[in-house]
């Protein structure tokens, strides 16, 4: 009964289940886990997306483009998401190189 129960608690939430599966052996369930991540539980998680992006709109104004405005609700709406700035630095520079070289 305790490992049955360790195992619910582990498996409580789409993104804690999608975690731990083997995407290899289980693809069908995989997807339908990813699928679930996507959907509103509640409309108060709408309502709060919509808050936020209201929020950062009013405060960015038109000046941003679109591009920009989705990555800056995408890191206010999943600030649970933790980063390593070593990680975010390597990933970067490895990114094109945004100047042009004149000769």
């Amino acid at each position: 009964m305790g490992k049955e129960a360790s195992l619910a608690k582990e498996l409580d939430t789409p993104e804690k289940a999608l975690v731990n599966i083997d995407k290899d052996f289980f693809p069908n369930i995989s997807t339908l886990f990813h699928m679930m991540e996507t959907l509103s539980v509640t409309s108060c998680e709408c309502e709060r997306s919509i808050s936020v992006l209201k929020l950062a709109k009013s405060s960015l104004r038109s000046t941003t483009t679109e591009d920009r405005l989705n990555g800056l609700l995408m890191m206010q709406c999943h600030r649970d998401v933790s980063l390593e700035a070593d990680e975010v630095v390597t990933k970067f520079s490895e990114c094109q190189p945004r100047r042009i070289e004149l000769q």
